[in-house]
């Protein structure tokens, strides 16, 4: 096979993953629903970046591929566990604890960080980091009191094409996707379930891309944000939680753009920071709060119904 056709069949098999450097954060691009995103280059002349795509087929490879300036790819559609192979890579004394001395360590790379009932994995410091499915990605961790996936301090992180959550249900505190003091964070095309308390949580964080994702099943809210900015969701949908989104007063532009809510118990709205929600469907069969919420154009229906009558939180 001669190399012209080896870098073509590349390029084909990770069309998920891309220069993130080029990433699309504006409006426009947003709106582009069959964005096509291309491979990353082998070298950036311009930054000096060297981006390369690792293929992964194991809940092991993929913790172990995870680094700066690359695309993790996962080839099979068999769900990984991810809290099976972590525990062994502590066992072997190749993975540190996030936690030194009772305080987060400084040190970028991939750790663990112990939880009530398991370990979860936590990703700290990297930047330019992609991780995709090629087709239908599962991602799952066993213990309830652990994010499926924890991101400290990193910069230009994209993730797609994966459902991710808990394989138990019941009480729990873990979230799936938690992202702390990062920047630069696009979540395409993904399914984030409960048992998780949320589905995506954030922290400190900034410029942040949500598209056609799915946040559904968690015994809490699906969003949750504190002091944080430039924030985007598009044509998600957000639906049978505990509650619906949870945006604190040191939170700014935030904003919902044809989406969907539905089917969610408790409170939709507990926003003391200014949300703008736009095109958006909007169900609730609960009373509910909408101060610090601008609907613009959107389709709201809401009203009180019993308790009993709510439905119940779903598993899928």
């Amino acid at each position: 096979m001669t190399m012209v056709v080896f870098a073509f069949m590349t390029m084909v098999m990770f069309s998920n993953c891309k220069d993130k450097k080029h990433r699309a954060t504006d409006e426009d691009d947003m709106d582009d629903e069959e964005e096509e995103v291309m491979a990353p280059a082998d070298d950036d002349e311009e930054e000096g970046l060297v981006i390369d795509t690792v293929e992964v087929h194991t809940a092991r490879d993929f913790i172990q591929a995870l680094q700066s300036n690359r695309c993790v790819m996962v080839t099979t559609d068999n769900s990984l566990n991810i809290t099976g192979a972590l525990n062994d890579l502590i066992e072997e004394g190749r993975l540190e604890n996030f936690m030194k001395n009772g305080e987060e360590r400084d040190d970028n790379g991939v750790f663990f960080e112990v939880e009530y009932d398991g370990n979860k994995l936590v990703v700290a410091g990297l930047s330019n980091l992609t991780i995709a499915a090629k087709g239908e990605g599962y991602l799952v961790v066993t213990p309830r009191y652990a994010d499926v996936i924890k991101f400290v301090r990193c910069k230009a992180v994209s993730v797609r094409n994966f459902t991710m959550g808990h394989t138990e249900t019941g009480d729990c505190v873990g979230d799936v996707l938690t992202f702390y003091r990062c920047k630069d964070v696009d979540i395409h095309k993904c399914h984030l379930f409960g048992c998780g308390v949320d589905g995506l949580s954030t922290s400190n964080s900034e410029l942040i891309r949500v598209y056609d994702t799915h946040l559904y099943g968690c015994s809490e809210f699906g969003v949750v944000l504190e002091a944080s900015s430039d924030i985007r969701f598009k044509r998600c949908q957000i639906y049978s939680n505990g509650m619906g989104i949870n945006v604190d007063e040191s939170c700014s532009d935030v904003n919902f753009d044809d989406c969907k809510f539905s089917n969610n118990r408790g409170q939709l709205f507990m926003c003391y920071g200014k949300v703008t929600l736009k095109n958006c469907e909007i169900e609730h069969h609960h009373d509910d709060i909408t101060e610090n919420v601008d609907f613009i154009n959107c389709n709201v229906h809401m009203d009180y119904a019993d308790a009993e009558e709510y439905p119940d939180i779903e598993e899928e």
